[in-house]
């Protein structure tokens, strides 16, 4: 079987006829690798988000960025399905599959998410009472097992049962040390 000649592909709707001169333009614009616009000249259309000069290449995520979200990945605290990125995006990225180049804006919605798991662990460092921690254990972000040591998971959580002064303090002393890691840049 012969391969189809780039005449034979109908371009989609709103892509640009490919000439040279165009391609260089916005290799130079956006950076593109000089294999895109090998594969542009094959095709003979330019795709049609690079119209009117709109498209704006996502910027990649810095090694530092990355570095400070695998140590909140790691947290056994966290429930990674709950941080604000598409499931697939993640578990590609944790895999360090090479299509897992994650954003900046991807990163910074995770950090955001981060930042809003600090204000109910802080709230029961300071007020430890069982509405603030009832507050912590139904959020889904959190993993539960991560804050209560096994001797005291055994609690019925019933509305208005208190925990036993020596539950509160673990927990508490786990809370904080969740909080510490979180705060930590």
């Amino acid at each position: 079987m012969h391969k189809k000649s780039s005449s034979q592909f109908t371009a989609p709707k709103g892509a640009l006829k490919f000439t040279l001169k165009r391609a260089r333009q916005l290799q130079e614009k956006h950076n593109l690798t000089p294999g895109t616009i090998r594969n542009w000249k094959w095709k003979g259309w330019i795709p049609a988000m690079y119209r009117g000069g709109k498209y704006v290449k996502p910027i990649p995520a810095t090694p530092a960025q990355l570095r400070r979200l695998d140590r909140y990945l790691a947290l056994d605290i966290v429930v990674r399905a709950h941080l604000g990125l598409p499931r697939q995006r993640l578990k590609d990225y944790l895999q360090r599959n090479g299509n897992a180049r994650l954003q900046v804006h991807e990163v910074e919605t995770v950090f955001e998410h981060i930042t809003k798991l600090q204000a109910p662990l802080e709230t029961f460092i300071t007020e430890p009472t069982f509405g603030h921690l009832t507050a912590i254990l139904l959020d889904p972000r959190f993993r539960n097992t991560a804050l209560i040591d096994p001797p005291f998971r055994a609690v019925r959580w019933k509305h208005g049962i208190e925990f036993d002064p020596a539950a509160t303090r673990s927990i508490q002393k786990k809370a904080r040390h969740w909080l510490k890691l979180l705060k930590k840049k």
